[in-house]
């Protein structure tokens, strides 16, 4: 399952504030290492920081504004590529034969990692004494009493809180692994986003995203920009190790310079899943203060009770996979009879798709 890229068709990240952000400055980060590793002389002989230096303050306006257009051109080509980068650090490594054997593995150590963290939440139940609570044990004078009890109390809180915090960073089904830290994160919130009230999100993003309230979809894609900037600065980290590798490689502990691209890229993809969390929670808030303004949009019938709505919404997932659901309701709303009688009153009175 692909993340939800943009549930308002493009009306929410247009060429603008979003582009500047998330492509004109990575590629300005990028397109200034690669001119000081290019310029410490390390492509043609011995590299040189003082020729670097040199280069850096003999660059003249002219040459500031060819690197900025520069960056602003590769800016350009790799917008285009934004979900594509996503996508890729989600672990959608499409169906080549080595991918495909790199996401079996990468899946099964997060299924491990995912299973050892139950094992370990199960296992650490907090143990306390019949007549006492877990806060009544934990008080000054229980510590003094008894502080080897405490201690291992304390350290069971600890690893259950911390065991439960690693299974909120997965799906909460175990077919729905991904081989990567951010496919967990999104695909976790991805399949909670609706579930609740029995909608798909994949099949009604679009259309919620259209008639949601503007400042929730603002604040979505506040969310969305966050991770789409967090993602092009990790792959921008990573192509500078790239071509800082291949250039210092014959030039032995120069090659330590592609570790200062190469921790930008770490530290961005941690920061990516962080903000994949936020979007997600966003992506469910929106699907639930929303939900009422799709049926409305659709002309469903506000329904009374949590049951009826999924039932209600099972029928329109039915109905959008191009099949006939009996019992979905329309309710249309009465319009002012214009004419007085006999002048086309039909149009608000309510249909059903049964025949």
């Amino acid at each position: 399952m692909a993340v939800v890229t943009d549930p308002t068709l493009g009306t929410g990240k247009t060429i603008g504030k979003y582009f500047g952000i998330v492509s004109v400055v990575p590629s300005v980060l990028l397109t200034g290492w690669l001119f000081v590793v290019f310029a410490t002389g390390a492509a043609g002989g011995t590299p040189s920081a003082a020729q670097a230096f040199r280069a850096i303050k003999d660059l003249s306006i002219a040459g500031v504004i060819a690197l900025f257009a520069f960056a602003l051109l590769a800016a350009l080509a790799l917008h285009p590529l934004q979900f594509a980068i996503v996508q890729f650090l989600e672990g959608y490594w499409g169906d080549n034969p080595l991918m495909r054997a790199l996401r079996l593995r990468r899946t099964l150590v997060h299924l491990h990692r995912l299973n050892d963290a139950y094992a370990l939440l199960a296992r650490s139940a907090p143990e306390v004494e019949p007549d006492l609570t877990t806060a009544e044990m934990l008080t000054s004078d229980e510590l003094t009493r008894d502080p080897l009890r405490a201690a291992a109390l304390v350290a069971d809180l600890i690893t259950a809180e911390n065991s439960g915090a690693t299974t909120l960073r997965y799906p909460t089904a175990p077919e729905h692994v991904m081989p990567t830290r951010l496919g967990n994160v999104l695909r976790r919130h991805e399949m909670r986003a609706g579930a609740p009230y029995g909608l798909s999100l994949l099949s009604t993003s679009t259309m919620l995203g259209l008639v949601a309230s503007p400042t929730h979809v603002a604040y979505l894609n506040d969310r969305r920009s966050e991770l789409d900037l967090a993602a092009r600065m990790c792959a921008v980290g990573l192509a500078g190790t790239a071509v800082t590798g291949a250039v210092m490689w014959p030039h032995g502990l120069w090659l330590l310079l592609a570790g200062g691209p190469y921790l930008l890229a770490w530290l961005s993809y941690r920061g990516a899943v962080v903000s994949a969390g936020h979007y997600g929670q966003a992506l469910e808030a929106l699907v639930s203060l929303n939900r009422f303004a799709l049926y409305d949009a659709l002309r469903l019938q506000q329904p009374s009770t949590p049951a009826r709505e999924k039932k209600q919404n099972r029928d329109f997932a039915t109905l959008l996979e191009g099949l006939d659901p009996k019992t979905l309701l329309y309710k249309h709303p009465t319009w002012p009879v214009v004419g007085g009688e006999g002048s086309g009153g039909g149009i608000g009175q309510r249909a059903t798709s049964a025949s």
